[in-house]
């Protein structure tokens, strides 16, 4: 099955998956895969692209909230 994520977003959902994340993905990917019309590619691309968004998210709330103590002082 042909993949419908742009390159550059799949390439980077991949380089994001790593130790741990890596083989959460390369177990999930094939079930999902298999129940939906997305490749492998795809869904492991996006479990990368998700963990990207939430340690973004994470370092957001993590300024956030020392910027906040900071002017607290």
């Amino acid at each position: 099955m042909a993949t419908k994520t742009p390159a550059a977003a799949r390439d980077l959902g991949e380089h994001a998956l790593q130790g741990w994340r890596k083989r959460l993905a390369d177990t999930a990917a094939p079930r999902i895969a298999g129940r939906t019309r997305l490749s492998e590619a795809d869904i492991r691309s996006a479990i990368g692209l998700l963990f990207i968004a939430l340690a973004i998210r994470h370092l957001a709330v993590t300024l956030k909230r020392f910027a906040q103590e900071r002017r607290g002082s």
